[in-house]
């Protein structure tokens, strides 16, 4: 399988990320690194409409002669009955995230809170979703999940995308068979926080002090083990990723065009950097330490 980089864009409109010091990315540097995108392997813009003015800010600054593929997310729907007039809110919604990245049509909606699937207004979510394929306003449809039960009584079937995290720390999703079902199942897989908020690339002395002290402790290790090998962390968090043969894209966040050009050149010299060495001992199994859900605010 063909893999692709994906842009992740939260930062072009929130101030994002746990290890992120500069905040809401200017609107001139959003120009420089999309044009930066355009002429890499990135062929996906993930969005969504509750990121700020992300979804504006990118479509004032898209390339002329672009090739993105663009997916974005409905807002949560925050316990609210699913009627009539909250569907065409939905669709108002959809209707300004369209004109805001001046498209047509989105090549991927998803739904960014899977309880808003369960039950009876999971249907009439589902139907609506189904509509706007109906009507090529969206080309697939899909889920972002957070861990393997998220999949449990909604119907699969009726998805053609799971957008999920997955890292050399937090390989849950892999070592439970998650991404092998879904694949068995014809669903295509998307990465996301393969970073990890960016915790996975910075130093221990920029943690947060809320992350367990034997997450540390194993961080602290791994990157002297990177620097003996010669490694940058960035490398051997992207050649996890791209020797998973499953994944069809992998959203990398930035905070900068010097970001993205770093993990631009990485990301296509790495076959020529053999790392020797055993991914599996970079895993971590604390939920607390890997699931941003669970950290304070």
């Amino acid at each position: 399988m063909t893999k692709y980089l994906s842009l992740g864009t939260a930062q072009f409109g929130l101030e994002y990320g746990i290890t992120n010091k500069s905040g809401k990315i200017k609107p001139l540097e959003i120009s420089r690194i999309l044009n930066l995108a355009s002429e890499t392997n990135i062929r996906f813009i993930d969005t969504a409409y509750s990121y700020g003015e992300s979804e504006y800010l990118i479509g004032r600054a898209l390339p002329k002669d672009h090739n993105f593929k663009f997916s974005s997310k409905i807002p949560p729907l925050n316990n609210f009955e699913i009627g009539q007039n909250y569907l065409d809110n939905l669709e108002k919604k959809l209707e300004i995230s369209l004109s805001n990245l001046k498209q047509k049509f989105l090549d991927i909606l998803l739904i960014h809170r899977v309880q808003d699937l369960k039950g009876p207004k999971g249907k009439k979510l589902i139907k609506w979703l189904n509509s706007l394929q109906d009507r090529n306003l969206v080309k697939k449809i899909g889920i972002s999940i957070y861990e393997k039960d998220d999949l449990i009584d909604i119907p699969l079937d009726e998805f053609q995308i799971i957008q999920l995290p997955l890292s050399l720390y937090d390989q849950r999703l892999l070592k439970n068979g998650t991404i092998d079902y879904l694949i068995s199942k014809n669903i295509t897989v998307h990465c996301r926080s393969i970073f990890l908020q960016g915790l996975i690339l910075e130093d221990i002395n920029n943690w947060p002090e809320y992350l367990s002290e034997d997450f540390r402790k194993i961080h602290l290790k791994n990157h002297l083990y990177f620097k003996n090998k010669n490694l940058k962390p960035l490398e051997v968090a992207l050649q996890f990723i791209k020797m998973q043969e499953n994944i069809e894209s992998t959203i990398v966040g930035v905070s900068s065009y010097e970001d993205l050009l770093e993990i631009k050149n990485c990301w296509n010299n790495i076959e020529n950097k053999e790392l020797k060495i055993n991914f599996n001992d970079f895993s971590w199994s604390n939920e607390s330490d890997l699931d941003p859900r669970k950290w304070p605010l």
